[in-house]
């Protein structure tokens, strides 16, 4: 039996899963289950076409006898989901996001949060809205932030993104776009069905091979991945294969049933492991065995004296914090009796002095005209030896003479910068 209104593209008659959903009663994939299984009825009669519409305002509907009204009003709760609970309606032996709120009708979540996440997570029973915001056709940007219980570095991250590319490959694939991600292979998708992960609509430009351009073409292909070999697949179905050959001049056209495309990430990875980290996300014993290697290899090139900067560099600046309060300590004291604006004014000369010889450290540093190490400790040193001073003339209640140091800044100044009038 097939119940629909007397003019089926009428605004107001939907499918009868649809409306199952909007009251609130189950998904619509449930729903459809629900209709082939002949537990609907609609005006007292039962539908087992998944094709059959209703108009809410005229049709009555029921579940297993109980009956069904859409409901009008819609729901919208922004939740911030604490640890421990899985965002979904029902999943057995885990705590749920719905045991957290207490509403009327039926509400599902809108995306997905891991057990261990918090944050925001939308609820709703608005089953328009939380199609345009979860369906990735859309393209809406989500962030996350996550917490570690260690300093990463930038060679660890990205080796795991190499990792996740491998296993969820099509995390990084968008509809209606020409995706480059992948060395000498584009790739084009007209729809991503995330949820069966098929791509619909598929156009593949190949140049992997020496002198041969492949384009492939087919309706639709499936994602499968290997995280373990780093390996992703694409099997593409009833398609066509077109090879180009401009050094020969030759074409060819073949007709295919089924296609496997796979792309390797295990020479990616080798690669990370074979080439050596950055020298900023290296430890402390790393930098040493890399200059150790490097001195025994190459001798102390330029290289290896950049390694020792970045070795040295992690002393000194935290230990300049400690040479700039010196300074600072007796500044802060002697400025209550003098204009305030006298100790801010040293205390930004200082700071370019520090900035000053650091990076003449570095500039003379790294071609090894002088040891790096005194490029990197002598700003402390200088830094430090004027706090110090400063220091005990401030504890010696001897004045550290702001003004006329002041004046003779000005006065310098003024010789190297001449006035108008002079000129």
């Amino acid at each position: 039996m097939r119940i629909t209104d007397p003019d089926p593209s009428a605004a107001s008659s939907i499918r009868l899963q649809k409306y199952l959903s909007s009251a609130g009663v189950c998904s619509r994939r449930q729903g459809e289950r629900l209709i082939l299984k002949g537990r609907v009825r609609v005006n007292g009669e039962v539908v087992t076409e998944l094709g059959t519409r209703v108009n809410p305002e005229r049709d009555s509907v029921d579940v297993d006898g109980q009956p069904v009204a859409v409901q009008k009003e819609l729901i919208y709760i922004a939740l911030n989901k604490p640890k421990g609970y899985v965002a979904s309606c029902h999943q057995p032996g885990d705590k749920t996001v719905m045991a957290l709120v207490v509403v009327p009708t039926r509400i599902y979540p809108v995306g997905r949060l891991d057990k261990e996440s918090t944050g925001l997570l939308l609820l709703t029973n608005d089953g328009r809205l939380h199609h345009r915001l979860s369906h990735p056709s859309f393209d809406h940007e989500k962030a996350y932030d996550v917490t570690v219980t260690r300093p990463i570095s930038e060679g660890a991250l990205e080796k795991m993104a190499i990792r996740l590319a491998a296993s969820h490959a099509d995390i990084g694939l968008k509809e209606r776009t020409f995706n480059d991600a992948f060395d000498n292979v584009m790739l084009y998708v007209s729809r991503i069905d995330t949820q069966n992960k098929k791509l619909i609509d598929v156009f593949i430009e190949d140049k992997r091979q020496p002198d041969i351009v492949s384009t492939v073409v087919a309706p639709e292909g499936r994602l499968f991945s290997e995280p373990e070999k780093f390996t992703f697949h694409l099997l593409l179905s009833n398609g066509t294969i077109h090879q180009t050959n401009p050094k020969d001049r030759s074409a060819t056209s073949i007709q295919f049933d089924t296609y496997m495309l796979s792309l390797d990430f295990k020479k990616e990875m080798e690669n990370y492991d074979e080439n050596d980290k950055h020298r900023e996300s290296m430890s402390i014993d790393e930098l040493r065995q890399y200059m150790e290697d490097r001195a025994g290899r190459e001798g102390k090139d330029q290289d290896y004296y950049k390694a020792k900067i970045v070795l040295h560099r992690r002393f000194s600046i935290p230990i300049a914090c400690l040479a700039m309060g010196l300074i600072a300590f007796p500044l802060g004291i002697q400025s209550k009796n003098a204009k305030r604006s006298f100790g801010l004014v040293l205390c930004l000369f200082f700071f370019l002095m520090y900035y000053l010889l650091l990076t003449i450290g570095y500039g003379f540093g790294e071609d090894g005209s002088y040891p790096p190490e005194i490029g990197m400790w002598v700003p402390n040193v200088v830094m430090g030896g004027i706090g110090l001073f400063m220091l005990i003339q401030t504890g010696r209640e001897r004045s550290l003479m702001i003004e006329f140091f002041v004046r003779r800044v000005r006065r310098l100044v003024a010789l190297i910068v001449p006035s108008k009038r002079s000129s």
